[in-house]
C-alpha cells in the first residue's frame, strides 16, 4: 500500500516521537534577534493549525491530523531553535490523534506540548512567555462564550437545540483548548494511572490563579472538572472527587468576581455547570460507599447550588424594582417586545440584538446596585446549621436531579437524590432513574385526577421516594419539602405512609422554593399593611367552557381573550373568606364581577392578604400558533412570568394577567396569598432550579406565604375547602395546620384526593393576625 506523502511523513514523525519528544535545550535566554526566525514561522503554522481546529470541531480528524503533521514537520526540521512552536501545534495534533482512539500515539505529542509550555515559562522567552497566560485567558473567554452560546442555542428552536446547560461540560469546541485536559484524557485512555495522578496532584491542583483574573479562573474551573472525569474513568475516585470539589470552589469564586457584571443567562449557565460538578461528586461518593461520610459537606454544597440561578434572578428583579426603577421600566418594555420576535434561525438577528440589549441593562443594574452573590458563596456548615434552626421541631425532605458525567453525545441518565435534615441529623440517599420516577408521577396524577380513592402509582412512588427515611422524619409533625423535576407536580400528602394511610394524616406538608433561602423578611417599613383583597366571580361575559388561548402574549391592558365559563360558586367563597377575616379583625375589600380586574389587582398596595378565586391558564395556552417561537425554558429565562396567568375581567370580557405582571405587584410583607384557581402551582420545570408557576410569581412579588393548586379542582370542593381553611384560621390555627385540617375534613366526608390533595402551602407558616 502506497501512502500519500502527508501520511508517510506523519507515520515517520509519530514513530520518532514514540519514545518522547526530543529534549528541549536550556541555553541562556535567547534574545529577540535569536527568535526572530521562529516568530516568522507563526503565520505559516497558523495557516495550518486554524483550519485543523475547525476540522476537529466538525469531526474530520484524519484531515486535521494530516495538516498538523505538516506543521509539526516544519518545527522538527530545526527542533533546537523551533521547539517553542510545539506549544502552538502539538495540542491540536495530539487532540486529532486522541479523538481517533489512539491514546498511546497521542501521549508523546501532548507531553511534548506540555514540556514546551513549561520551558517557555522557565526560560522567560520573550513574547513566548506572554502566550501561556493569554492561551489560558483565551480559553476562559471561549468557555464563557460557549456557556452563553449554549443558552442562546437553547432559546432558538432548531433541530439541534439543547435543552440544558448541563451539556456545557462536553462541548466539542473545547476539546483542543487545554493541554492539561487533553493529556489527562490520553493518560486515562492509555491506562497510565500513576502519571495521571501525578499530573493532577503535583501540577494542576496547586495552580495559583492571580486575583481578579476571571477568565483564567474559568479555564481552571473547567480544567478541574474535566480532569476529574478522566481521573474517575481511570479509577482514581478520591482524586476525582477532590478535583470536582476544587472546581466547585473555583466556580463560586468566579461568580463572586463577576456577579456585579453578569446577566441572568451567564449566571444560569454557570449554575448549570456547578450542578453538573456536584452531581459527579455525589454519584462518585455513592459508588465508593462514602456518601454517608461526606454527607455534611455535600449537603452544604447542595443547598448553595440548588436553585442558585433562581435566587440570583429573584434577588435582582426585586432590587431592580426598588433600587433601579428606571432600568426596571426599560427591561419590562424590552421583554415585552422580545416576546413578539420570532426566535428562529432564519430571523435571529433582531432576537440576538434584543438579547444583547437585555444583558446590557442587567449588567448596568448589577454594577449600580453592587449586588453580592451570597447564593454562590463557597459553602460551609453554616448553611446546614441555619436550616436546622429554621426547622425547629419540623424536618426537611428534599430532592435533586443528578446528571452523571458521561461520553460526549450520550444522553444523560439522570437520577434523583433524596436529602433529609432534622434537628438531630441528616441523610443523603440515591433513588431511581428520573425517567422511571417521572412516569410514576404522571401515572399518579392521572389516577388521582380520575377520581380514584387511592393510587397504585402513589404507593409505588412512596416506596421509591420515602423508603428508609430516618425515624425523626416519621416523628416530625411538619415536613418542609423541596422538590425537583416532576416532583414539583406531586401531591406529597396523598402518598401513603408506612401505615398505608395518606401522609396527610401524619404530617403537615409545606413546600419550599429553596431550602438555602431564608423566609421572606417582614417589611422594613413600620407602615401597617392594607386591607385584605378578595377577588371572586370575575365578569367573563357569556359562553365558553374553558379559557381559550389569548391572541398574543401581552402585559397589562391587552385585548380580552373571549368567553370563558363563569364562576358563581366563588361568590359564597368570597363571603366566607371575608367573614373569617372579620373574626380576626382584618378588614377586607371584595372585588367581584367587573371590579375583579387586572387594573384593580395592579393598584393594590401591600394588602394584608390576597385571595383570588378565578380561572388560571398555562402555556401553551398562552400563545397562539405564531405569537412566539421560543422554547419553554427560554421564555422563563429571558421573559420570566410568561408561563402562566390568572383570568380576570376587563370591560365585561376575560383578560389574562400574566405571572410576570403578578410578580411586580406590591405584595411586600403580605402575609398570605391564596390563588383559588386551577393549576396555579404548575408550570414548566427547570431541573435544579424551580417551576415557572403563579406561586413563584407571588413569592417574587414579596408575599410571605401562598396557597396554590396542582390541578383543576371541582368548584364546589374548592369552596368547601377554602371555607373550612379560613374558618380554622379564624380560630387561631396556623396556616399549615388550618390547610391540613381543611383537607382532612374533606377526606373524612368521603371526598377523593382529587378534591383536596392539589392545594399546597408554600413559604412561611404561622397564624394570621390583624396588622397595625
Amino acid at each position: 500500500m502506497i501512502l500519500p506523502p502527508d501520511f508517510r511523513r506523519r507515520r515517520l514523525l509519530l514513530a520518532a516521537l514514540a519514545g518522547g519528544v526530543a529534549p528541549i535545550p536550556a541555553p541562556a535566554t535567547p534574545t529577540e534577534a535569536d527568535l526572530a526566525p521562529v516568530y516568522a514561522l507563526y503565520p505559516q503554522l497558523d495557516a495550518l493549525v486554524r483550519p485543523s481546529l475547525i476540522d476537529i470541531h466538525q469531526g474530520r480528524y484524519q484531515e486535521a491530523e494530516a495538516r498538523l503533521a505538516q506543521a509539526n514537520a516544519i518545527i522538527e526540521a530545526d527542533p533546537a531553535l523551533r521547539w517553542p512552536c510545539r506549544y502552538q501545534v502539538l495540542p491540536a495534533y495530539g487532540a486529532a490523534v486522541l479523538e481517533q482512539g489512539r491514546a498511546r500515539e497521542a501521549l508523546p505529542l501532548l507531553r511534548g506540548a506540555l514540556a514546551a509550555r513549561e520551558a517557555i515559562l522557565a526560560q522567560q522567552l520573550p513574547r513566548f512567555r506572554l502566550i501561556v497566560p493569554r492561551i489560558d485567558e483565551g480559553l476562559g473567554l471561549e468557555l464563557t462564550r460557549v456557556e452563553y452560546g449554549r443558552q442562546l442555542v437553547a432559546m432558538i428552536r432548531t433541530p439541534q437545540a439543547l435543552s440544558s446547560s448541563d451539556d456545557l461540560a462536553y462541548d466539542q469546541r473545547l476539546a483542543t483548548s487545554d493541554i492539561w485536559t487533553l493529556l489527562a484524557r490520553a493518560l486515562a485512555a492509555a491506562g497510565e494511572r500513576e502519571e495521571l495522578a501525578r499530573l493532577y496532584r503535583e501540577r494542576v491542583a496547586p495552580m495559583a490563579i492571580p486575583a481578579g483574573q476571571v477568565a483564567q479562573l474559568t479555564a481552571y474551573e473547567y480544567r478541574l472538572y474535566k480532569i476529574g472525569v478522566s481521573l474517575a474513568a481511570a479509577g482514581l475516585d478520591a482524586d476525582a472527587r477532590a478535583a470536582w470539589r476544587l472546581a466547585r470552589q473555583a466556580n463560586a469564586q468566579r461568580l463572586n468576581g463577576t456577579m456585579r457584571q453578569a446577566s441572568p443567562h451567564q449566571v444560569s449557565a454557570a449554575a448549570g455547570l456547578r450542578r453538573q460538578m456536584l452531581s459527579a461528586s455525589i454519584l462518585a461518593a455513592d459508588d465508593a460507599g462514602e456518601l454517608d461520610a461526606e454527607a455534611p459537606a455535600l449537603l452544604a454544597d447542595l443547598l448553595a447550588t440548588k436553585g442558585a440561578a433562581t435566587r440570583y434572578n429573584d434577588t435582582m428583579r426585586a432590587l431592580l424594582e426598588g433600587s433601579a426603577p428606571d432600568i426596571a421600566v426599560q427591561l419590562r418594555a424590552l421583554e415585552d417586545s422580545i416576546a413578539q420576535l420570532p426566535a428562529t434561525t432564519a430571523e435571529a438577528g433582531p432576537f440576538i440584538k434584543a438579547l444583547a440589549q437585555q444583558d446590557w441593562l442587567w449588567m448596568a443594574a448589577a454594577r449600580r446596585m453592587r449586588l453580592h452573590s451570597a447564593g454562590f458563596a463557597v459553602p460551609d456548615g453554616t448553611l446546614v446549621d441555619a436550616l436546622r434552626a429554621r426547622l425547629g421541631r419540623g424536618a426537611a425532605l428534599g430532592f435533586m436531579l443528578l446528571t452523571p458525567p458521561g461520553p460526549r453525545g450520550t444522553p444523560p441518565q439522570r437520577r434523583y437524590l433524596r436529602y433529609c435534615v432534622d434537628a438531630g441529623g441528616l441523610q443523603l440517599r440515591m433513588l431511581g432513574k428520573q425517567s422511571a420516577i417521572d412516569r410514576l408521577v404522571h401515572a399518579c396524577r392521572t389516577e388521582l385526577l380520575g377520581g380514584a380513592p387511592a393510587s397504585k402509582a402513589a404507593a409505588e412512588l412512596s416506596a421509591q421516594l420515602l423508603d428508609g427515611l430516618p425515624p425523626a422524619l416519621h416523628a416530625a409533625r411538619e415536613w418542609i419539602v423541596d422538590p425537583d423535576g416532576a416532583l414539583h407536580l406531586l401531591p406529597f400528602d396523598a402518598l401513603p405512609g408506612p401505615d398505608g394511610k395518606p401522609l396527610l394524616e401524619r404530617h403537615a406538608i409545606r413546600l419550599a422554593t429553596s431550602l438555602a433561602a431564608a423566609p421572606p423578611a417582614a417589611p422594613a417599613s413600620a407602615e401597617a399593611l392594607g386591607a385584605a383583597a378578595i377577588f371572586a366571580d370575575p365578569d367573563y361575559g357569556s359562553g365558553g367552557a374553558a379559557p381559550p388561548a389569548p391572541a398574543t402574549l401581552r402585559w397589562w391592558g391587552g385585548a380580552g381573550v373571549g368567553p370563558v365559563a363563569p364562576l358563581p360558586d366563588t361568590r359564597e367563597e368570597a363571603r366566607a373568606v371575608a367573614a373569617s377575616l372579620a373574626r380576626l379583625r382584618i378588614d377586607s375589600q371584595v372585588y367581584a364581577q367587573d371590579r375583579a380586574s387586572a387594573a384593580a389587582l395592579g393598584a393594590l398596595r401591600r394588602p394584608a392578604l390576597l385571595h383570588v378565586a378565578a380561572h388560571a391558564v398555562l402555556r401553551p395556552a398562552l400563545e397562539s400558533g405564531e405569537s412566539s417561537n421560543l422554547g419553554a425554558e427560554a421564555i422563563e429565562l429571558m421573559l420570566p412570568g410568561r408561563q402562566a396567568g390568572l383570568v380576570l375581567s376587563r370591560a365585561g370580557k376575560a383578560d389574562v394577567v400574566l405571572a410576570g405582571d403578578i410578580a411586580r405587584l406590591s405584595l411586600q410583607g403580605t402575609r398570605l396569598v391564596v390563588l383559588s384557581a386551577c393549576d396555579t402551582a404548575n408550570g414548566d420545570l427547570a431541573p435544579g432550579e424551580a417551576v415557572a408557576s403563579l406561586r413563584r410569581a407571588v413569592e417574587l412579588a414579596g408575599a410571605r406565604s401562598a396557597v396554590t393548586a396542582l390541578w383543576q379542582v371541582p368548584s364546589a370542593a374548592t369552596t368547601a375547602l377554602m371555607t373550612a381553611f379560613y374558618a380554622r384560621l379564624a380560630q387561631g390555627e396556623s396556616m399549615g395546620a388550618a390547610l391540613r385540617g381543611a383537607k382532612r375534613a374533606l377526606q373524612a366526608a368521603g371526598n377523593p384526593p382529587r378534591a383536596w390533595a392539589g392545594f399546597q402551602l408554600s413559604g412561611e407558616d404561622g397564624v394570621l393576625a390583624a396588622s397595625g
